[in-house]
């Protein structure tokens, strides 16, 4: 355990006896309930690694009933229009019940951004306001799963997509940081018919945590507070 001005690290390794090194970081907040995970893969053999595929830096299990709260992304054909760009619209947010009858949710990017379709961000929140939020780090293609299961429990999954390859001797390759967060005290704005939904004191209080913390360990700066 390693103490920082952020909180308290955790790293865990694992070794495979063919030469692969399996390392998961983990960060816990010291001012905010939420920790931040990474997972990286380092091959020291001396041929290709065996196949590494369906690696998911993240899987969860939580309980039901939820909503989750997520976000389209804006930059799906944006090409095509030049003049107008991306509209406002595309960024609204969207509510999605869970439930053990509505079956899986699927989020991703698409075309190898990390915000076109999908934004990288989002929420599951329970009846009574408490519930987690959760931020992908990574500027390419990922995938997060949401499947509800006849225990009344939520599975949560979530990483690069497509991962299928071996390393060779001395490479190494990172997976999404992933952060997860605890709120409490969520609740909806008044809407009218079917106007989108504004968590806003659950939004609040995660942009703060943002602005606060500099991206974990990397020696970055703080966001500046707008």
């Amino acid at each position: 355990m390693n103490e920082s001005s952020q909180g308290r690290w955790r790293i865990t390794t694992w070794h495979d006896p063919g030469g692969l090194r399996v390392e998961w970081k983990i960060l816990a907040y010291r001012d905010y309930p939420a920790a931040e995970m990474r997972l990286a893969f380092e091959y020291r053999g001396e041929q290709k690694s065996d196949l590494l595929c369906e690696v998911r830096p993240l899987r969860q299990r939580t309980s039901l009933p939820a909503e989750m709260i997520y976000a389209t992304g804006g930059l799906g054909g944006w090409w095509l229009e030049p003049v107008t760009g991306p509209i406002p619209a595309n960024f609204q947010p969207a509510v999605r019940r869970l439930e053990d009858r509505s079956g899986a949710v699927r989020l991703e990017a698409r075309d190898g951004w990390s915000s076109n379709h999908h934004l990288p961000f989002w929420l599951v929140m329970a009846p009574d306001g408490q519930g987690l939020y959760y931020g992908l780090g990574w500027t390419g293609q990922w995938a997060a799963t949401f499947t509800p299961g006849p225990d009344r429990t939520l599975t949560v999954q979530v990483g690069m997509e497509h991962l299928n390859l071996r390393l060779l001797p001395g490479e190494r390759i990172s997976q999404p940081s992933v952060l997860v967060g605890y709120f409490a005290g969520g609740r909806w704005a008044d809407r009218p018919g079917d106007a989108p939904p504004q968590p806003y004191s659950v939004e609040e209080r995660h942009h703060r945590g943002w602005r606060r913390h500099p991206y974990a360990s990397d020696g970055g700066q703080s966001f500046p507070a707008g």
